[in-house]
């Protein structure tokens, strides 16, 4: 790649290398410029005059995608950008009368003919005579920058000297040279080399979750959960929003505790699956479940009996933790009584405090507790000898 002096300098060594076009005794005198047509010449100018005016730079079509990309994901710099370009010459000939001017071009046309690329003991000469261009490093560039003919219609000839409607036109030809690499320099980050390829084959096993038992679990407890395509290299169980290690792991069953700490009421679960790839070997995303929901459903932690007066407050221990978000009431039988909404960013609680209204019926009501929907478990009475067998008995609370 060569710096940002890469155009002048070409513009330099083309220039010094048509000024040999007259050393011969054919035509001697030939003088060298490179500016616009419009001003190359005075009125008042004689003798013999190359004039060449780099008219148009464009990218180079082959190489411009050559370094892409040159940033990583973050936007970090990780390859040095080059830009790839063709300059584009018209090429002019002066000289007293036409005859001469035509043989003044055929001459110089002949020398870019002849040589076809600029070579890099002429680029550092070039540079060494022009002061303005000291400090190219075109000349160490690795492409060759070559010189071609670029063949141009009449019409698009009279375009070019059209946009200078001072001057007339001249005898003159155009010129394509390629191609000049230009980078500055950049700090940018390199990755390692990679020491070994690693290639892995796998089927596509997609985990499905087919049941969830129980439907209804309280907190702590292990939940089964069968489907098919389960066993991976690394499992994890993704209960509502938090990722939990499963206890047993196989391919048409998966078990797991729940967090204490898991909200109640309506919970999602699915199977995250991760492969280990590479060398050393680590974890890497593999397929992910359908999603399958069961009721985490809150428990009364408040010791029985249970009791309270009317117009005053029901405090209870409950399990999970209630956050504000979530909506909460206890059922006296068929009787509820909501909870008061709690200030904006109240932390969860294990302690629930409910207002009894002070015309509430009095009497023992069986105790529910519903968050979000799902309600605590009542006691169901399992001894065939007692007389409210295979009937809800608790919890209860007495409102006096």
């Amino acid at each position: 790649m060569s710096n940002p002096l890469a155009i002048a300098t070409v513009t330099t060594t083309l220039g010094q290398y048509l000024g040999t076009a007259g050393d011969g005794s054919v035509l001697p005198g030939i003088g060298v410029s490179s500016g616009p047509p419009d001003t190359a010449r005075a009125a008042s100018a004689t003798g013999r005059q190359l004039n060449l005016f780099l008219y148009r730079v464009s990218t180079n079509s082959g190489l411009q995608n050559m370094d892409l990309p040159i940033r990583d994901g973050s936007g970090d710099l990780v390859r040095r950008p080059v830009l790839s370009l063709n300059l584009h010459y018209l090429l002019t000939a002066y000289a007293d009368d036409e005859l001469e001017a035509e043989h003044v071009l055929a001459q110089a046309m002949s020398l870019l003919h002849d040589q076809g690329a600029l070579s890099r003991d002429q680029i550092r000469a070039a540079i060494l005579a022009e002061p303005k261009v000291a400090g190219s490093d075109l000349a160490d560039q690795v492409e060759m920058v070559k010189i071609c003919p670029e063949p141009a219609s009449l019409e698009e000839i009279s375009k070019l000297w059209s946009m200078f409607p001072t001057t007339n036109y001249r005898l003159s030809t155009t010129y394509l040279v390629s191609v000049v690499l230009i980078s500055r320099p950049h700090a940018a980050r390199s990755a390692l080399p990679v020491r070994a390829a690693n290639l892995y084959a796998m089927p596509f096993r997609l985990p499905v979750i087919e049941a969830i038992v129980p439907a209804v679990a309280p907190p702590s407890s292990t939940l089964r959960i069968s489907g098919r395509n389960l066993r991976a290299d690394v499992v994890t169980v993704k209960v509502g929003m938090a990722d939990v290690a499963p206890d047993i792991v196989q391919d048409r069953l998966v078990t797991v505790t729940l967090p204490a700490t898991l909200p109640a009421g309506l919970t999602s679960v699915r199977i995250s699956q991760q492969v280990q790839i590479g060398t050393p070997a680590t974890p890497h995303r593999g397929w992910d479940s359908n999603v399958a929901a069961f009721v985490l459903t809150p428990v009364i932690s408040t010791a029985g009996p249970i009791s309270v007066a009317r117009d005053a407050t029901l405090t209870l221990s409950v399990a999970p933790p209630i956050s504000r978000a979530q909506q909460v009431a206890i059922l006296l039988n068929s009787l509820e009584i909501a909870i008061v909404a709690r200030p904006p960013g109240s932390a969860p609680v294990t302690s629930l405090d409910f207002a009894i209204p002070k015309t509430f019926p009095t009497g023992t009501y069986l105790l529910r507790l519903r968050v979000d929907g799902a309600e605590s478990p009542l006691v169901v009475e399992t001894d065939p000898s007692k007389p409210t067998f295979n009937q809800y008995v608790g919890p209860t609370v007495t409102i006096t």
